[in-house]
């Protein structure tokens, strides 16, 4: 999982609940109206050779305890 903060100018990156790495970035993320794509990319023809589950999507950053509770709650 990636989260990113403009306010905070971090890109933190999430495995199993706990951060791997942080980076500084600046700028804003892209808006588009255009489709999202989970583990594909229509353009390009690249696409994920595997399972993906538990996608959620936010608007905002989330804290650790707000991960650590995902983690632990099924989507339903």
């Amino acid at each position: 999982m990636a989260t990113y903060d403009k306010t905070e100018g971090k890109l933190k990156i999430w495995v199993d609940g706990f951060q791997r790495d942080e980076r500084a970035v600046t700028g804003n993320i892209v808006v588009s109206a255009g489709t999202l794509y989970i583990g594909g990319n229509q353009f390009w023809g690249e696409y994920f050779n595997g399972l993906i589950d538990n996608v959620r999507i936010y608007n905002r950053a989330l804290g650790i305890a707000e991960i650590e509770t995902n983690q632990l709650t099924p989507i339903q």
